[in-house]
């Protein structure tokens, strides 16, 4: 047992090791932390997320201050550090679609996105079934719905992202459909794997450095 006001570094050391043995998908870490009803974290919060994440952490879930936290994207040394994965070359104005299966209904959604040059744009999505987490027009998304034959179908969402970050596992199981093709990420990286899609130019250096599926 270990508490944050005198933490067993050494002992969170050793079940981190023990952890990172299992070789588990994800390692997540829940933690009794922070002060009540502060809104910001304080500097022994952000020094414990530290040895948690040198240590193998992929997710770190803290409790207790009774409000919410800011939350944190980071990259990782383990393969996340920012280095290129993949490279998929598009121009200005191609059109993309994100297609994964919903992790609580279990049912198939399709986001299609296009390619700005220096952002990514959410265009519409569809899906086959309603349930908790899947968008409606009341909440503001998008400017259009119909119920097609393939699908719950929503248009006009027009939301601009400068990156959309993924967490590779079995479900949701990301697939990319570009230029006709295809492309299932756990065929070409490792579950478990955080990636970003993000817009970049890119060398042939990069190109020769980097994976390039053949789409």
């Amino acid at each position: 047992m270990t508490t944050l006001s005198t933490p067993d570094t050494a002992k969170i050391q050793r079940e981190m090791a023990a952890a990172r043995a299992l070789d588990t998908d994800l390692i997540a870490v829940i933690i009794h932390w922070g002060v009540e009803y502060r809104t910001v974290q304080n500097s022994y919060q952000e020094q414990m997320a530290d040895l948690l994440f040198s240590e193998g952490a992929d997710l770190v879930l803290g409790g207790h201050p009774h409000v919410l936290q800011p939350m944190e994207l980071r990259q990782l040394e383990d393969g996340r550090t920012g280095e290129p994965l993949l490279l998929f070359p598009m121009k200005k104005g191609d059109a993309f679609s994100i297609r994964y299966t919903h992790s609580v209904n279990l049912s198939p959604v399709t986001d299609t996105l296009y390619f700005t040059g220096d952002a990514l744009v959410l265009e519409s999505t569809l899906f086959s079934a309603y349930g908790w987490g899947m968008p409606v027009l009341a909440d503001g998304i998008g400017d259009s719905f119909e119920n097609t034959p393939e699908g719950f179908y929503i248009s006009g969402i027009h939301k601009v992202q400068a990156q959309i970050p993924i967490l590779l596992q079995q479900v949701p199981d990301h697939r990319l459909l570009l230029n006709g093709e295809e492309i299932r990420l756990l065929d070409v990286l490792e579950p478990g794997t955080f990636i970003r899609l993000l817009p970049g130019r890119f060398s042939l250096a990069d190109r020769w450095k980097t994976r390039t599926p053949a789409i």
